[in-house]
């Protein structure tokens, strides 16, 4: 079925909705998501053989042609959602550089994880954070978290599964198996950089312990 035509233009009408739902919600690591989704797709086309750097920019470059033409034809009440949503999109981005204080109050959170981890920068807080001033939240990036988490000694740990982790998806990918792991990698890999707590996030310890767990060969397989 996945091979099929039907399969195939299903797949290109989905990825036009995903464009346009995410610049209507305003949310700005989806968008950043779908940016960095895009690029890897690239990549992953130049890979093959006899594949085409310009016929795959083009086909994004027609994906998104395709969004705006789209948001364009709707009712003038919903293009006004997606108008007002991709403003919230786009807000920090300003003519003189990026406005921090355009991001939800990240800059005030990120200013005062800064302040705690310096304050106990070995140990950390533990997994609550108990003692810190943003205990009850998190701090909407992963390393930031981790650090207010364990300190140092923590941050060291973690980067050491993370250096495992993905060098074994790259090996992975190199032999053609579990390329399905890619998309669904991206997810928690670029969200978490920005919001949410990689505690709280199922998709997040599936991906790392599918991939701890994986066994692996060099003996090419068919993609997945």
């Amino acid at each position: 079925y996945a091979k099929t035509s039907f399969y195939k233009i299903l797949s290109m009408v989905l990825l036009v909705v995903q464009v346009v739902v995410a610049l209507s919600s305003g949310g700005r690591g989806g968008f950043v998501l779908v940016v960095v989704s895009a690029l890897v797709l690239v990549m992953m086309k130049l890979t093959k053989r006899g594949s085409n750097l310009l016929q795959s920019v083009l086909g994004i470059a027609l994906i998104v042609f395709v969004a705006v033409v789209v948001v364009n034809l709707l009712p003038s009440n919903v293009s006004e959602a997606i108008t007002s949503g991709s403003e919230r999109t786009f807000s920090y981005i300003t003519k003189s550089g990026i406005d921090m204080s355009e991001t939800s109050n990240r800059d005030d959170v990120y200013g005062a994880a800064l302040k705690d981890i310096m304050n106990n920068p070995i140990l950390g807080y533990g997994l609550l954070m108990k003692g810190s001033s943003i205990e009850g939240s998190w701090p909407h990036n992963i390393f930031l978290e981790v650090l207010l988490q364990g300190g140092v000694i923590y941050l060291l740990f973690f980067l050491v599964v993370m250096f495992v982790i993905i060098k074994k998806m790259l090996f992975l990918f190199k032999h053609g198996h579990k390329r399905f792991l890619v998309p669904v990698a991206l997810y928690p890999g670029v969200m978490l950089l920005f919001s949410g707590s990689y505690i709280t996030s199922g998709i997040f310890f599936f991906v790392v312990t599918y991939i701890w767990c994986c066994e692996v060969s060099k003996k090419p397989m068919a993609v997945q």
